[in-house]
């Protein structure tokens, strides 16, 4: 039986979601319907598109701009929040457990996950995040809850994360 799942934003059409996820379900032997969902930039249509996705049997959603902040805020409210969702204030990753929506993060466990595979170090340092650039705001927060309020530095090669 195929698994749908969908990737919601607006703009959408530049995702590269569905192609990632379809490859890697392929490989893995995984029947899965990926596809890209544009939503109206408001809470009404939001909703709607959620509600709609999993009333239909969709069981899992990814959440892009310019809405985790808006899934954090749903979730909150009707289901519940992951760890890393709590720490970063934003959800990119739906479901539904025990029968409501659930929302996750995962963009500072992917990034850090990604570093560490690359035999970047983790510099941990004593600087605080406040002031942190909105677009850094889920990975930077989701290391900080990996290390006691700090956050990482992150050097590797040529790149540098603040």
């Amino acid at each position: 039986m195929t698994q749908h799942f969908i990737v919601i934003g607006n703009p959408i059409s530049h995702s590269q979601s569905p192609q990632i996820h379809q490859t890697f379900a392929t490989q893995a032997n995984i029947d899965i319907s990926y596809q890209r969902q544009y939503c109206p930039d408001n809470e009404a249509s939001f909703v709607a598109v959620v509600e709609a996705f999993f009333n239909g049997g969709g069981v899992g959603a990814n959440v892009t701009v310019p809405f985790k902040q808006l899934a954090f805020a749903h979730c909150q409210l009707q289901g519940g929040l992951s760890e890393h969702a709590r720490v970063a204030g934003a959800v990119n990753t739906l479901l539904i457990k025990d029968g409501a929506v659930y929302g996750d993060n995962t963009d500072g466990q992917g990034l850090v996950n990604h570093i560490t595979s690359l035999d970047w170090s983790l510099m941990v340092t004593e600087r605080r995040t406040r002031g942190c650039h909105r677009r850094r705001r889920c990975r930077s927060r989701s290391h900080i809850a990996a290390n006691s309020s700090r956050y990482f530095q992150i050097n590797g090669g040529q790149s540098h994360f603040e």
